[in-house]
């Protein structure tokens, strides 16, 4: 069972040359990119470089801990990365605005849509929540107590999270 898991973490990190290809090329650019933009492909190669490390260890049969463990940290890591991305992102957006008012213009672009401020939030959350419950249940043979226990923790993260996409939508729309 633990080659097939490898196996198909493998392909699927293969796969996903569409997306840290691109982001490698940003990473190479250096200072020629924005800094939310290095920031955002940093955290899409650390999430595919996650998936590869996670590979390697189902292929040489590394204890479900250490996989669960390696999981959490660099779907973590990479949430964080994209969270400063998304906050430099902004940063920038009204650093052009400031620009763009002192030429007496109105800056073009890089509107968000409420909804979309909401489900990428929401998202998030449910990631982040699906990481931690199985960081909990990771370790050997779940009880029912631990099961409740992630699955309450799991819950309450998500409540966290959809309140962040809830305000940060009403914070969208009113902008």
């Amino acid at each position: 069972m633990g080659d097939v898991l490898a196996l198909g973490a493998a392909a699927v990190t293969a796969s996903g040359a569409v997306w840290y290809l691109p982001a490698l090329c940003v990473l190479r650019s250096g200072a020629d990119r924005p800094v939310s933009a290095r920031l955002a492909a940093g955290g899409c190669v650390l999430g595919w470089g996650t998936g590869a490390v996670l590979a390697a260890l189902l292929f040489l049969g590394a204890a479900r801990s250490l996989v669960g463990w390696a999981a959490g940290a660099g779907a973590a890591a990479c949430a964080l990365l994209h969270l400063v991305a998304a906050v430099a992102r902004r940063r920038e957006r009204q650093e052009a605005g400031v620009w763009w008012a002192a030429l007496g213009a109105r800056a073009v672009g890089g509107v968000r849509s409420p909804e979309r401020a909401f489900l990428g939030s929401l998202l998030t959350g449910l990631l982040v929540a699906a990481v931690v419950a199985g960081m909990l249940l990771s370790q050997g043979e779940p009880s029912v107590g631990q099961v409740v226990a992630a699955g309450v923790v799991a819950g309450a993260v998500v409540l966290g999270f959809l309140s962040l996409a809830m305000a940060r939508a009403h914070h969208v729309r009113r902008t």
